[in-house]
């Protein structure tokens, strides 16, 4: 009993460190302030969850006091939006996928998210300037936009825009290599584009 308990115990605090955790595969939970009032929040989620589709994060959502509208995400390979309005088939997730989300709530609660990083995971871009909506791990060490242009440049990998969704504001917020990079902000999702044809994959650095 006495082992049961300290196991218990080390559940709680791994799930409990947050984002200021220092391994990348440790667990760890996180308050994501969505804008209401059907804003478009573009989310990058953990890439271990419990959710597998958009039914999952729809469902859970609203067990968090929240009313989504919808949820989507973006095939760069088609170029095409693919939507889930609480009905229907859900598409599945894909891991490292930032999705978009929409809540009705005109001033919502965050949303609590648990999750942990694979460390394993690689990201396959869609090259010739494809919009491709990436989560970037919650443990990465990239600060700027410009640090991930550089991530990208190491990898031989040619950027040509890494853009930013304000859902605050309701504005694109772009960086083209040069000028003031914006800062990244943890459990939000950015759009891509690269040059290559056929980009090599990526693993984006962590800690």
């Amino acid at each position: 009993m006495r082992t049961k308990v300290v196991l218990s115990i080390a559940t709680i605090l791994m799930l409990i460190i947050g984002v200021t955790a220092v391994a990348s595969n440790m667990g760890f939970k996180i308050s994501l302030p969505l804008v209401g009032s059907n804003a478009a929040n573009w989310v990058s989620l953990p890439y271990f969850s419990s959710y597998t589709t958009a039914a999952d994060v729809w469902t859970d959502l609203q067990n968090s006091g929240l009313s989504p509208v919808q949820i989507s995400r973006y095939n760069a390979s088609i170029g095409q939006f693919v939507n889930y309005f609480g009905r229907g088939t859900a598409f599945t997730l894909v891991e490292g996928e930032g999705i978009l989300i929409k809540v009705s709530t005109a001033s919502p609660a965050p949303w609590v998210v648990v999750g942990s990083h694979d460390p394993n995971l690689t990201i396959h871009f869609v090259g010739s300037s494809a919009a491709n909506w990436f989560s970037l791990p919650y443990h990465k060490t990239a600060a700027t936009a410009a640090d991930v242009w550089t991530q990208l440049t190491n990898a031989n990998i040619t950027p040509v825009q890494v853009t930013r969704y304000n859902a605050s504001i309701g504005q694109f917020v772009n960086y083209f290599g040069r000028g003031t990079p914006f800062n990244l902000v943890v459990g939000e999702a950015l759009l891509i584009k690269v040059s290559n044809p056929t980009p090599p994959s990526w693993t984006p650095p962590h800690y």
